[in-house]
């Protein structure tokens, strides 16, 4: 998550942080994270997360309407789109789990991920057959075409796909237009979550699962030297919102949702900057052994300088990210790129 909304959390009063709690197996073998900030995280675990401002809930839509989005689409690292939509959304998650933000946290919070998810709908929804296809398939998702077989969450899409084709009949066909009718659609699908029946024990599993899952990366960082103590301690505050909303619920469904997708934007960009920090070392190494010349079997000047420059723009960018996916850009395209045309470089 951004450090500036990470920060924004207000330290909770001592009585609060006498009451310490487990938030799942291996948070305590984590590295990185000093005692103070573990004891703040793990008493934030047994404060009843408020969630009930309509700005805040706003927001959690936003973050479910976008991860939708993420999942209707195909997912690739190498669009700016896709990285704006997951920073967004952890500022979003940094707002909604602070315990008092104030309005213009709020405001920023919206209006970056209203732009974020408007620009990633533009990229993928070009005109009214699209939604089409999107609400057919979602009809043809509910088995049953009689109103008394339906659950209330079935009804409400039934109704939500006609509101649409009504709400698009109005429309004109531009790109801009059937976007917005997408976005129209999947805000007020999000917005159902209130209707959605769902297992607890799900979230609760999913989040013991990203505890342990992480530490693998966190281990191959302490060795390499990286200090990733900022996405160590984004990953504690989720985790410990998310711990909160468990210990505190029910709330409904959208919430678990949005929380447990914060985890894992955050796991994944501890667990993506140790695959880049593992190509950087790699590939520093080959830059400082190869053998550099113009006789067989040896490299040329050039090539060392463009390899060097990938390598300085890969470690700029495993400290500054915001999303795991802008990490993975750099070691699945850029870096390889890279050494692929310094080893084709190579003197005959």
């Amino acid at each position: 998550m951004t450090q500036a909304g990470r920060k924004s959390w207000k330290k909770l009063p001592a009585a609060v942080l006498a009451s310490v709690v487990v938030l799942g197996t291996g948070a305590s073998t984590l590295p990185f994270a000093s005692s103070v900030q573990a004891e703040e995280y793990t008493a934030a675990a047994t404060t009843a997360p408020n969630v009930s401002d309509p700005a805040k809930m706003e927001l959690i839509y936003l973050v479910g309407a976008s991860i939708t989005s993420q999942n209707r689409f195909a997912q690739t690292s190498d669009h700016m789109e896709y990285w704006a939509v997951e920073a967004a959304q952890n500022q979003a998650m940094d707002v909604v789990s602070n315990p008092d933000p104030n309005s213009a946290q709020l405001f920023a919070a919206r209006q970056k991920i209203e732009k974020a998810w408007e620009d990633y709908a533009y990229r993928y929804v070009h005109d009214k057959q699209d939604v089409q296809q999107i609400l057919g398939r979602d009809g043809r998702a509910i088995h049953s075409s009689d109103p008394a077989e339906l659950s209330p969450w079935e009804q409400g899409v039934v109704n939500l796909i006609d509101e649409t084709y009504d709400l698009m009949a109005t429309m004109g066909d531009s790109h801009a237009e059937a976007a917005k009718a997408y976005q129209y659609y999947e805000l007020r699908l999000a917005k159902l979550s209130r209707l959605s029946n769902f297992n607890l024990d799900f979230y609760s599993s999913s989040l013991s699962d990203n505890q342990q899952n992480i530490l693998p990366s966190l281990a191959q960082l302490q060795q390499l030297g990286i200090d990733v103590t900022d996405r160590k301690a984004n990953f504690d505050r989720s985790v410990a919102f998310m711990q909160a909303l468990l210990n505190n619920g029910p709330y409904e469904k959208a919430v678990y949702s949005a929380a447990l997708n914060d985890v894992q934007n955050d796991r994944y960009a501890i667990m993506s900057s140790a695959e880049l920090a593992g190509q950087i070392a790699r590939l520093q190494k080959l830059a400082d052994t190869a053998p550099r010349g113009t006789a067989s079997g040896q490299y040329p000047a050039s090539s060392f300088g463009t390899l060097n420059r990938a390598i300085n723009e890969a470690k700029r960018v495993l400290k500054n990210a915001d999303s795991s996916e802008e990490l993975n850009y750099q070691y699945q395209f850029v870096l390889e790129r890279a050494e692929y045309y310094f080893k084709k470089s190579v003197k005959p």
